[in-house]
């Protein structure tokens, strides 16, 4: 006969309180031990904290057993240092400068204030948005075989996270 969780608990987690991460591990109490489900919510936790910048955050479980065929499922977590975008570079650009390109985007690199407006965080979502969004400015200043890349996502302990766009503009058409 499967253990059902009687509780869940979280160690090591400094940075984010107990509530919003039993909302994200999506098991809740009294259901049986499922290994797969455990897993998926592991992946859940660190998808979580990498949208909250801990991209170097460790997570394992531990199942102890409790009486009455019941177990107690603890989360160790080590969060580790935030980790910032520290640079955004374009390869290719002639038309458009760095700046003019980066102010379009969402995605931005650590500023001074960055602790208010939470800039320099990577969000996936939002960089891939961007792409599309640089990719239709081009087309609309009449670079119609403009083509963005995918941008290539580099992590340094010591620096930080680097993101690299490729551009090809091509020719610009006008009528």
């Amino acid at each position: 006969e499967k253990s059902s969780i009687s509780k869940i608990v979280f160690d090591g987690n400094k940075s984010l309180d107990d509530t919003k991460l039993k909302e994200e591990v999506g098991i809740k109490a009294y259901s049986l031990v499922d290994y797969n489900e455990i897993q998926q919510s592991i992946n859940r936790l660190k998808e979580f904290y990498r949208h909250k910048g801990y991209y170097n955050v460790a997570i394992r479980e531990v199942l102890e057993q409790l009486p009455n065929n019941e177990v107690l499922l603890r989360y160790k977590i080590t969060e580790h240092e935030k980790v910032y975008i520290t640079k955004i570079q374009f390869f290719g650009n002639k038309e458009f400068s760095d700046k003019k390109l980066k102010g379009l985007m969402e995605t931005s690199d650590r500023g001074f204030f960055s602790w208010i407006t939470d800039s320099g965080y990577l969000d996936k979502k939002k960089l891939e948005f961007d792409i599309h969004k640089l990719t239709s400015f081009y087309h609309y200043n009449g670079f119609i075989k403009a083509r963005v890349a995918a941008p290539n996502v580099s992590y340094d302990k010591k620096v930080g996270i680097t993101i690299t766009i490729e551009i090809y503009e091509g020719h610009q058409y006008s009528v």
